[in-house]
């Protein structure tokens, strides 16, 4: 057991942004039923929660949640995740993450004997000083994570909210971005990014920033599937393949390179 909770301090990504990625790529390989699939990040001073319109946490799910090394992707082509613990990088920034997923309410402790893989139910009372919390419906068929932030967290809620545009084309299911947050001083900021495929390869996003007029982007978007190169296989099982998404602006733009997160 201590080797295990070794191995998931030695994997946990070392940026306290990376979680809100993690957790964009996790919902991005979840099931959805008759729904354009959608994800969205509320933000506070004191808190993170997120809400995904998958069709809801299996058992197979929960079990993964709670196992440092094991992943239901695991051996699964077209998946983005593949260390099966990237939901753990929240521990970056919170002590007590809480999961609402369909019949499932749980959450983790931190400084519980077990903290990183035994959940704790979450009881009702709990439950609705959340929603009074939140100000949102938390049973309205979405998943949800709530993250209480810990007070020495440096999160930067800016960094995400400026570099999440463009990201819905480097996705393959999530064709929806929403982020929401508001700073110490109350002000407020939101942005939807929405996706949608004009006559492929051309491909349109739609952002929408506070009360501005509406930006229409519009990209050419080239994506293969490759056989990973045993020379660049880290992290990647034998055999398996990955997708090479490459996106051009129609019109010259200044603009960053996306490998899921801006890069110089």
């Amino acid at each position: 057991m201590n080797a295990c909770l070794e191995k998931l301090g030695q994997e946990i990504y070392t940026s306290n942004a990376r979680f809100a990625v993690e957790l964009l790529q996790n919902a991005d390989d979840n099931y959805y039923d008759g729904v354009v699939p959608y994800f969205a990040f509320f933000i506070t001073p004191n808190y993170v929660l997120t809400k995904n319109n998958e069709v809801g946490l299996s058992r197979e799910n929960v079990k993964a949640l709670c196992n440092v090394n094991k992943s239901t992707k695991r051996g699964k082509q077209n998946f983005i995740g593949k260390k099966g613990i990237g939901f753990k990088s929240v521990f970056k920034v919170t002590d007590t993450p809480h999961i609402l997923s369909s019949q499932y309410t749980f959450k983790f402790d931190r400084n519980g004997p077990l903290a990183y893989i035994v959940p704790e139910w979450i009881p009702d009372e709990t439950l609705e000083n959340i929603k009074k919390k939140v100000n949102t419906k938390l049973n309205d068929g979405s998943t949800h994570i709530y993250l209480p932030l810990r007070p020495d967290h440096d999160f930067d809620p800016e960094e995400l909210y400026n570099n999440i545009d463009f990201l819905p084309i480097f996705l393959r299911k999530i064709r929806k971005l929403e982020i929401d947050y508001t700073d110490a001083k109350n002000n407020r900021n939101s942005k939807f990014v929405e996706l949608v495929t004009l006559n492929d390869p051309i491909w349109q996003i739609t952002i929408k920033k506070n009360n501005e007029e509406t930006q229409n982007v519009e990209f050419i978007v080239f994506r293969d599937v490759f056989d990973v190169d045993k020379t660049f296989s880290k992290g990647y099982e034998t055999g398996e393949r990955t997708e090479i998404v490459l996106a051009f602006p129609k019109e010259i733009m200044k603009c960053q390179v996306y490998a899921y997160l801006p890069v110089s």
